[in-house]
């Protein structure tokens, strides 16, 4: 049983991997979830509680602080029932979803949770969002994106082995004959079947052709 979340930098498309993601057997991939908004919600509304319940009294600084981290600590239970009701929608031992937010929230203690992170040449995503224009400072700009979520499961207090970065080109040219391309690897790290026969099942009844030169 896995819990992932897919964090996709600019120029990748994470709905195409999560359509194709979606025909194996063993996972669960929703359509796009807002879990940041979610937990951030959560947050607001334990905030509140605590503070309602001091009956009037007014609240100190450190009231604030201890019910704003209570708050955020509360908020890994919110993520482990969120994967559970998923994982109850279709029997998988798998649930990988997309926050288009990035999943940016300031946990306290790590997560339950596996990161993909999605990432493109830098160059060529900018080639594939602007065409050819101002692609020196688009470029840098996917550069510093890469490199803050790259740095967020560690701030999250992740180990390594709970995140894989993977190159969206490498999905696309990944060998079916038992190679270790990108689709193989991920599919190890999502701890699902990985083989040659599922690898050929998933690019056979995949929805729509992935990773393709536009983004979606």
């Amino acid at each position: 049983m896995r819990n992932a979340v897919i964090v996709a930098t600019a120029g990748t498309e994470p709905t195409a991997l999560l359509a194709l993601l979606g025909q194996h057997p063993e996972i669960v991939a929703p359509p796009a979830l807002g879990l940041s908004t979610l937990l951030h919600g959560t947050s607001r509304d334990i905030v509140r509680t605590l503070r309602a319940g001091r009956s009037g009294a007014q609240p100190t600084r450190a009231d604030y602080r201890n019910s704003i981290e209570l708050a955020r600590r509360a908020c890994g239970s919110t993520i482990d029932l969120v994967f559970s009701r998923l994982r109850e929608s279709a029997p998988a031992s798998t649930v990988v979803v997309w926050d288009p937010d990035g999943l940016a929230y300031p946990f306290i203690e790590p997560p339950d949770l596996h990161v993909v992170l999605l990432t493109r040449e830098p160059a060529s995503a900018a080639q594939r969002l602007a065409g050819g224009v101002h692609l020196a400072e688009i470029t840098a700009s996917i550069e510093e994106q890469i490199a803050c979520a790259v740095a967020r499961p560690r701030a999250w207090g992740l180990p390594e082995e709970h995140v894989l970065r993977i190159e969206e080109d490498s999905l696309a040219k990944q060998d079916t004959r038992g190679g270790t391309g990108g689709l193989q690897q991920l599919l190890r790290f999502l701890n699902v079947a990985s083989d040659a026969a599922a690898i050929r099942y998933l690019l056979r009844h995949r929805r729509a052709a992935p990773f393709s030169r536009h983004q979606h």
